[in-house]
């Protein structure tokens, strides 16, 4: 069990108990999590080595986690209460809370 507990999120045997079934959603989190830092920082890294800043990318937090618009992609920013709307050049609009 432990080696399968290794390379797997999570195995989880018939019956299940809710101690286990925590265990594995927590364990699947904090993975899922682990991933998404380091999406981002590869996205940080490829930014320190473009030069030219329109080929650079922004990451936007989204309630599923983020999403990346490249910079030569956004029209204009727009001020919205505690928000920045991002007008891209396809016609569509993003928003945000940190920009």
């Amino acid at each position: 069990m432990k080696a399968l507990n290794q390379s797997a999120a999570y195995y989880l045997l018939k019956p299940i108990s809710i101690e286990e079934l925590i265990l594995a959603v927590n364990k699947v989190q904090q993975q899922l999590m682990k991933q998404e830092l380091f999406n981002r920082n590869q996205i940080i890294v490829q930014n320190f080595r473009e030069p030219k800043i329109e080929k650079q990318q922004v990451i936007l937090p989204t309630l599923e986690g983020f999403e990346v618009v490249k910079m030569e992609e956004i029209v204009r920013l727009r001020g919205n209460g505690n928000f920045t709307d991002i007008h891209l050049a396809d016609g569509s609009k993003k928003w945000s809370a940190v920009f």
